[in-house]
């Protein structure tokens, strides 16, 4: 899972590389982060109401199992 990270770090910066090259004004790295917070902040919130969900179930299941 690493080597995929670090893959895809390299071809990041690469390609920012070759983005200044072309449009030297603009600031690449800046979009860059700020889109990987948006993806962490993303996948956090997913995470979270994954885990809502989970525990929502298993209280329904418990629920299903007390006698009347």
């Amino acid at each position: 899972m690493n080597q995929y990270k670090d893959l895809i770090e390299k071809s990041r910066r690469q390609f920012a590389q070759e983005l200044k090259s072309i449009l030297p004004n603009v600031d690449i790295h800046a979009k860059v982060e700020q889109q990987r917070i948006a993806d962490d902040q993303f996948a956090e919130r997913r995470l979270q109401l994954e885990m809502q969900r989970m525990q929502q179930q298993s209280d329904v299941d418990i629920e299903r199992k007390v006698p009347l």
